[in-house]
């Protein structure tokens, strides 16, 4: 399907139709005050017995069992109520009728009517010329007759809703006929006509809208943007609840710069298998010609008690789909548009309940999204990995033994290719106490490859065997301060040692370097992977303290400091890296505080003692007392690689007006990677804002721009979409590859 612009006003219309023609999920709750129609009003009973007050009764009305109450009237059964200053009441068919003003309240209704007449028996009746709330769902409105069933679905003529509050009716909708279904939580309207004020906006002859918070089919809130990549972007997504554990959502999404695309989320849920299938399609993008394609596949579960299976497949047609079609908002953002490679893996587990030993069967490989990808860089592909984990059940003397296998098959285009077989049987010890513990373990690591396309001379099936051995040993203090609260201190020594291999015939299939860190304090290899088995011979220290409220358990205030001292220099090296010289490591550090409810602070840092230097830091300040009231600022430096601030807010400014932003600044490039502003006005049952967003869109540090506006009518339904996901004020880790 090939769209061009002439083509998309008549479309955008009809599909903004459709969007208020429907309702998928309901809006956020409204909360204006409404009407108390029979506030006073209580009920005497609720059984079966009729109870009936009155100042007179006159029985003489030539009919066996027929009364004419008067004064005040209040009559009661099941849980409904009645008032009025004049009821004829029927006893033979227990049938009411009031000819004057009265008073209703029930499960779902507070009525107010001029004409009423209700069947006592049926628990329905009539109402004519009314005025009604509904408290359940803060709404109320009127109808020139009102009918009320026993199930509290009520049928209404000539009729208004609203979930404004009754001084302020920003916006109200009209129908010749409204139907009120509780028990499927849907009101719908027919011939409508939705005012603003008393002004009428929109004509529908059928309409859709919630009365609670269930799921059920229709669709959902429109998307509004404009993108520098895909123009005025527009999407509305068909919610299908098919069934209590299966979905659908279908999004036609109508691009100016690029046509129309289809998009399908699939979703399901079994008693021991779940995952979700995306699948969209764009046939013809109207800048490239070409046809543009993304597929995500997730699944997790259990095939018997002891086997499990995990996929996770994601497939782009071309490197560049995130880039050309993630937008501002799109169900293109599945996948991260900074990141280098879409995952494909399939892994089977196996783990008899039990058992002390489990198998892992592996597959996986990757499609890269960037053309700079140096091939030399590209992931192997796994095809397959067979991992064997296994540990004896009981022990001797507190020794346990186990093994650590894994046999690979490694491939990728124009590099070495083999198989790897790894084995590492092990012997630990443990003991462990209330004030103190102590563990070690034994492995002798054996590794064997068989490869392909080695350079002439070189070993076609080269192997090492490791030993290596590591103590663990540590301390737990704790007392109880002035102020009542609970503080821990726990001294850590951590030694390892690992004698010298010359590993450089080795291939490096997985082998890479972590980030220096607090669990990189206590690895027993320097390196990931099973390609490089680093020497050593080292001490880790590592200090930690806690303050922890007894009667809460919340941690108050968490700190750590640690480094490792090398007796000598590591000489197994990686391509590229360079190794640690011998003596004391970076300090690293860690700290975080929780002031109160609102306010909490931690910091990460990694400091040089040899060159008097930071490393590395990593500091976040935040702030929250309600969701329209929270603020983020962060500091992240890494010494050669980045250094930028990162601040975040949404916060009230004036009654009803709020405001939210977002900036990320780098001090290193002196430019700003990523900003976001808006304005938010909201009142009880309405709400409109707006907002504008420039941040990088691909691995290649492109720019993109767009703005978007949404309008609410809260308890109706919303055009537009937030702003939630454009402020992630709560992350730990500010730190995003596409910042670089």
């Amino acid at each position: 399907m090939r769209l061009s612009l002439p083509h998309l006003a008549p479309l955008c219309a009809a599909v903004a139709w459709l969007a208020l023609a429907g309702t998928a999920h309901a809006a956020p709750a409204a909360s204006c005050v409404q009407p108390e129609y029979a506030a006073g009003l209580t009920s005497a009973s609720s059984d079966n017995h009729i109870v009936i007050q009155a100042d007179h009764a006159d029985t003489s009305l030539g009919k066996a069992g027929l009364s004419s109450l008067s004064g005040a009237v209040h009559i009661s059964q099941r849980g409904r109520a009645f008032a009025s200053d004049s009821v004829l009441y029927d006893d033979a068919t227990k049938r009411l009728r009031m000819n004057t003003p009265a008073l209703f309240k029930g499960p779902n209704f507070e009525i107010d009517s001029q004409q009423t007449e209700f069947d006592l028996n049926a628990q329905s009746g009539l109402f004519r010329h009314t005025e009604f709330s509904l408290p359940s769902v803060h709404g109320h409105g009127a109808a020139d007759s009102l009918q009320l069933e026993r199930s509290g679905d009520a049928q209404l003529e000539r009729a208004y809703y609203t979930t404004c509050s009754a001084d302020d009716e920003a916006w109200t909708l009209h129908a010749s006929a409204i139907h009120l279904d509780q028990q499927d939580g849907i009101g719908t309207a027919r011939n409508a006509v939705l005012r603003l004020g008393d002004v009428p906006v929109l004509w529908l002859p059928w309409f859709r809208f919630p009365l609670d918070g269930r799921r059920r089919s229709g669709l959902l809130y429109p998307t509004i943007a404009q993108g520098t990549k895909t123009g005025f972007d527009f999407s509305v997504p068909l919610y299908l609840n098919l069934a209590p554990n299966f979905d659908d959502e279908f999004t036609p999404r109508i691009m100016s710069r690029r046509g129309l695309q289809l998009s399908n989320d699939f979703r399901y849920l079994l008693p021991n298998q779940e995952g979700s299938f995306v699948y969209q399609y764009l046939d013809h993008d109207q800048t490239t010609g070409h046809t543009r394609t993304f597929i995500d596949l997730d699944h997790q579960g259990r095939l018997t008690d002891d086997l499990g299976v995990s996929v996770n497949f994601q497939q782009a047609s071309d490197i560049s789909y995130f880039d050309d079609l993630g937008g501002l908002y799109s169900s293109s953002s599945l996948a991260d548009t900074s990141a280098p490679f879409l995952p494909r893996t399939a892994v089977l587990t196996f783990h008899p309940q039990g058992s002390t030993t489990s198998m892992q069967l592996l597959a996986e490989s990757f499609q890269p999204l960037s053309i700079l990808t140096d091939p030399d860089n590209l992931p192997y592909k796994r095809l397959p990995e067979l991992r064997v984990q296994s540990v004896s059940r009981n022990s001797l003397y507190n020794v346990h033994a186990g093994i650590d296998g894994a046999l690979g098959n490694f491939e990728r285009s124009d590099s070495i290719t083999g198989q790897r077989l790894y084995l590492d049987p092990y012997l630990s010890w443990d003991m462990d106490r209330t004030a103190w513990f102590l563990s070690s373990r034994l492995d002798g690591t054996w590794t064997q490859y068989n490869l392909s396309g080695t350079s002439p001379g070189t070993s076609q099936n080269p192997q090492r065997t490791v030993p290596q051995f590591s103590l663990h040993s540590g301390l737990r203090f704790d007392r109880t301060t002035d102020s009542g609260l609970l503080q821990t201190l726990e001294p850590h020594l951590f030694y390892l040692f690992v004698p010298y291999e010359n590993q450089d015939d080795l291939p490096v299939f997985d082998s890479g370097l972590p980030d220096f860190n607090f669990p990189a304090l206590f690895a027993r290899n320097r390196f990931t992977g099973e390609d490089r088995i680093s020497d050593a011979n080292d001490l880790t220290s590592v200090m930690t303290t806690r303050l922890i409220d007894p009667q809460s358990g919340l941690v108050k205030l968490s700190a750590s400091a640690g480094l490792i001292y090398r007796f000598r220099a590591p000489r197994v090296t990686l391509p590229g890296f360079d190794n640690p010289s011998a003596g004391t490591s970076d300090y690293v550090g860690s700290f975080a505080y929780r002031y109160d409810r609102h306010w909490d602070i931690s910091n990460q840092l990694q400091w040089n003692p040899v060159g008097n230097q930071l490393v590395r830091a990593n500091n976040v300040l935040r702030y929250q007392t309600s969701h329209d009231q929270r603020f983020s600022l962060g500091y992240e430096f890494r010494q050669g690689l980045f250094n930028q601030a990162d601040a975040s807010f949404v916060l009230p400014i004036k009654d009803r007006w709020h405001v939210a932003g977002r900036l990320i600044y780098s001090f290193r490039d002196a430019s700003t990677f990523g900003a976001f502003g808006g304005l938010e006005y909201e009142t009880c049952c309405w709400a409109i804002r707006g907002g504008a967003r420039r941040y990088i869109s691909n691995v290649n540090g492109n720019f993109s721009t767009g703005v978007f506006m949404q309008f609410t009518l809260k308890g109706l339904t919303r055009i537009g979409t937030g702003w939630d996901n454009l402020l992630p004020v709560d992350r730990q880790d500010l730190h995003n590859p596409g910042h670089r």
